[in-house]
């Protein structure tokens, strides 16, 4: 399992999960290919971020509260597909 998170609290405890946790491993791996990625986009690039946006979006869509420990890696990981690469939602 590649989610070595450290998110619980300093006393020991634990937040309760989100359905499907996003790491901070994988929010890593996302920000460091993505400097990788020059712009403009070819197709399948634009197609494998807009996919990747989608499915960041789902996740934050599926956050159970605002304190979720994963939302802030999801929010930026999402601004990053979203916005700098545009391919987030139409506004």
């Amino acid at each position: 399992d590649d989610d070595d998170d450290d998110d619980g609290d300093r006393d020991g405890s634990s937040p309760e999960p989100s359905p499907i946790s996003f790491s901070r491993r994988r929010a890593a791996w996302f920000f460091a290919l993505s400097a990788r990625v020059g712009l403009p986009l070819d197709a399948e690039t634009s197609a494998a971020i807009r996919a990747a946006a989608k499915a960041l979006s789902k996740l934050r869509a599926s956050t159970r509260r605002a304190t979720d420990p994963s939302l802030p890696r999801l929010q930026v990981c999402y601004a990053i597909a979203g916005r700098y690469f545009g391919q987030g939602e139409p506004e």
